[in-house]
């Protein structure tokens, strides 16, 4: 994106770039539409608030624990302990907290061409992803235009597959 069409995103009051997000994913034609879907959100997440645990610190982090780890995953439980040595979950608290992280990691991996890291995260009782779960990351990946194909499961299955092969080398170290 050029530099007057990023100041002129980055103008969008709150509201309005809100606005316009619900207006994207309520049509199907985006044909006269200023902005892609993609860039609003991307707008939108630049905006918020970054939070206590880094994104490239939690790439990193979710790439160390997968490698660590027999089964090849991780959880949530695992990156708040290692962001929080310690410290108590607390339920709906960490749990938000852990997901605004792999928000970011996850549109960091897409700014990236990378895989999706977020899939190696796991529900800690059930060992994998849920079917939620699939949803969210099958739809996020959608909504900000990495092409995820027509089969949810081999698209996850894929973007497994190819982030444990990632190596902390392996990431781009601006966000």
């Amino acid at each position: 994106m050029n530099d007057e069409r990023a100041e002129r995103l980055a103008a969008i009051d709150p509201k309005n770039l809100k606005s316009l997000i619900e207006r994207m994913r309520a049509t199907s034609d985006h044909s006269k539409a200023a902005f892609t879907l993609p860039e609003l959100l991307e707008e939108q997440q630049r905006r918020e608030k970054v939070g206590s645990f880094p994104t490239i610190e939690t790439a990193q982090k979710i790439i160390e624990l997968v490698a660590a780890s027999e089964s090849g995953v991780t959880t949530y439980l695992d990156i708040w302990d290692a962001f929080r040595p310690g410290q108590p979950w607390e339920a709906h608290k960490s749990r938000q907290e852990v997901t605004n992280a792999l928000d970011r990691v996850n549109a960091y991996c897409i700014r990236h061409g990378l895989p999706l890291l977020v899939t190696l995260v796991v529900n800690k009782h059930r060992g994998k992803l849920t079917d939620d779960a699939k949803d969210n990351i099958f739809n996020y990946a959608k909504e900000r235009g990495a092409a995820v194909g027509e089969d949810r499961d081999a698209f996850l299955e894929d973007q497994q597959q190819r982030a444990r092969a990632l190596t902390l080398a392996s990431l781009p170290i601006d966000e």
